[in-house]
């Protein structure tokens, strides 16, 4: 028996390997962010970086995006759960999270390093982010 767990376990955790990112579960997070943008999985963004936004719905990205205390909760509760550094069994997951620096915000997806690296033919990432929600710009953690 606990060797067909263990084979089990095993299955699940090549399959979750080949995958580049964790998709998006969460039904909460569809209804209240995907409804208006792309619900970017949460394994595109480190944790201080959903934490960031989520601490500044009220403009975000030049829009009024509030929610009540207990909905944020839970979406940030989701999102850290499944951020970059905590999906590293995903591929995209583990690479986003080895190109970030230390002691940098991440405040847009346009920001981070390995997204940049993947779009590096887009000529001007500032005009290609404003398209897209922001602008690129760095901002240091004290």
């Amino acid at each position: 028996m606990r060797f067909l767990l263990f084979i089990f376990v095993a299955i699940l955790s090549l399959q979750a390997k080949g995958l580049e990112v964790k998709p998006v579960d969460n039904e909460l997070y569809k209804k209240e962010c995907a409804t208006c943008h792309f619900g970017y999985q949460p394994g595109l963004m480190p944790t201080q970086s959903w934490e960031f936004i989520m601490k500044n719905l009220a403009d975000h990205y030049g829009t009024d995006a509030s929610i009540d205390d207990e909905t944020n909760k839970s979406i940030l509760s989701y999102l850290l759960a499944n951020a970059s550094q905590n999906a590293m069994n995903y591929k995209r997951s583990a690479k986003i999270t080895k190109s970030l620096e230390n002691g940098v915000l991440y405040q847009s997806i346009t920001e981070i390093p390995y997204h940049i690296k993947k779009h590096k033919k887009i000529e001007n990432m500032d005009d290609y982010a404003k398209r897209g929600q922001n602008s690129i710009k760095l901002h240091r953690l004290s």
